[in-house]
């Protein structure tokens, strides 16, 4: 079966719960519209894209397997320096990577994250500073 609902709730709480994470004053939301306040960063958003199922065996009693596609928004933003929100932007990514990569089951809801690809989707340069967004997408596996 395929449980959503829990893979998400174990990637939202295996990030919310690392101890560099609280320490760091993050924003985590999940499932909420894109944070575009500059004021409320560093932010992390946490989002389901969606679900591959494919036959896994031949023998139609088999399991199928399941590819989840998971998406983190990571933001930085300064009012003074590029340098300076590119920073806090890589500085959140890697604390919450690594407590995303020290649970890579995700509380067994899933076999394990095959891989994850981030991408720079927002550099916004404004007269009132600088907001710079990433997208990481991760791919995990299980059994539906």
């Amino acid at each position: 079966m395929i449980q959503v609902n829990s893979i998400m709730g174990s990637l939202f709480t295996t990030i919310t719960s690392e101890q560099t994470v609280v320490n760091s004053g993050i924003c985590i939301e999940q499932e909420v519209p894109l944070n575009s306040d500059p004021n409320n960063t560093p932010w992390v958003g946490v989002y389901f894209e969606d679900a591959l199922i494919e036959p896994y065996r031949s023998n139609i009693t088999s399991p199928w397997m399941v590819q989840y596609n998971l998406l983190l928004y990571i933001q930085g933003s300064s009012y003074d320096d590029p340098t300076e929100a590119n920073d806090l932007l890589h500085k959140t990514m890697d604390v919450v990577l690594s407590a995303v990569n020290s649970n890579r089951t995700l509380d067994q809801t899933v076999l394990h994250i095959k891989e994850w690809n981030i991408e720079p989707v927002q550099r916004d340069l404004e007269e009132d500073g600088y907001f710079f967004t990433n997208e990481i997408r991760i791919q995990a596996e299980g059994y539906a």
